[in-house]
């Protein structure tokens, strides 16, 4: 899971980043994962961030930063940096991080700095199944005649989300929470981002190139352009999150303490299976088993640890 940084424990954080590595061992084979994701958590601890890169993933992307932070970093386009622990002398900590620079990571606040042009490009909003554009306008399906103007306004805002960074390379999260779970969903996005994606490589005189990839796929471009000796280093934790003036969330800090304090007993007990799993032969017969072992490691989320989760989620 993406898990709390704040109020979990190093014990769950590592439980679940193993089982995760498993997970992937055992359902795709013998795959490295070299980049990390965690865009929600409420603030990121540099624990976290040591734990990720000693588990051999060298890139991570981030989220909920202080909004004046981002803000600071983005002027002198710092959104980018290498973070390392700040007892580390020998700078062999260090991962490199990116950090989304809006308000948050849904389609109407990634493409670029301007929401109400940026949701135009979510083709499942306006439809049924789906709510509309707070701003007032709704996606239209892309076509030949409407395809230059729409290129260009998307273009534009991927263009001044650019002056951000350091590099030509542009990293665009392309979802949101509960995000293509129908095939409606997902032939409405890549559709027209197909013709989109299509129309910009084609004009040969727009000097840009775009194509889907992943994170590593981002980084890899990244640092074709720039050694990591050109990033700023950053140490020290990213707490207590704020997205806009004098709402910090810091509630969930102490919130639902019974909920907490079972969550840290649970672990426990878990932890004293696994070592006498791992000392006694044959106590893992009877030790814990995958169920208990997964409900522990899904009460870690994000959203779980800290209290704030609703009943749909």
């Amino acid at each position: 899971v993406m898990n709390d940084e704040a109020n979990t424990h190093y014990f769950a954080m590592l439980d679940q980043l193993i089982e995760g590595h498993q997970f992937i061992e055992n359902r795709l084979g013998n795959i490295t994962v070299r980049s990390g994701w965690a865009n929600d958590p409420f603030g990121y601890s540099p624990t976290m961030a040591y734990l990720l890169q000693r588990s051999g993933i060298q890139y991570m992307a981030i989220h909920r930063v202080h909004y004046h932070i981002k803000k600071a970093l983005a002027k002198e386009k710092n959104l980018e940096f290498l973070w390392q622990q700040t007892w580390d002398r020998t700078l062999s900590t260090r991962i490199f991080t990116h950090l989304l620079p809006f308000n948050a990571y849904d389609i109407p606040h990634t493409c670029g700095p301007d929401p109400k042009i940026c949701c135009q490009f979510d083709f499942l909003r306006g439809r049924q199944s789906y709510k509309n554009c707070p701003w007032g306008i709704n996606p239209v399906i892309i076509d030949e005649k409407n395809i230059q103007e729409r290129a260009e306004l998307l273009l534009d805002q991927y263009r001044k989300k650019a002056q951000l960074y350091r590099t030509s390379a542009l990293f665009i999260p392309l979802g949101d929470d509960f995000r293509f779970r129908t095939i409606e969903e997902a032939k409405l996005q890549f559709d027209n981002y197909d013709k989109l994606f299509t129309y910009i490589n084609q004009q040969i005189h727009w000097n840009t190139h775009i194509q889907y990839g992943t994170l590593s796929d981002y980084f890899a471009q990244v640092l074709q352009e720039k050694s990591l000796t050109e990033f700023p280093s950053y140490a020290g934790d990213f707490f207590t999150y704020a997205d806009r003036a004098d709402h910090y969330w810091s509630g969930y800090f102490t919130s639902r303490a019974f909920f907490k304090r079972m969550n840290r007993i649970a672990e426990s007990h878990l932890s004293q299976f696994v070592k006498l799993g791992e000392e006694i032969p044959g106590t893992n017969e009877w030790g814990y088993n995958a169920e208990n072992l997964l409900t522990i490691e899904d009460v870690q989320h994000d959203e779980d640890d800290k209290g704030d989760a609703v009943i749909q989620e």
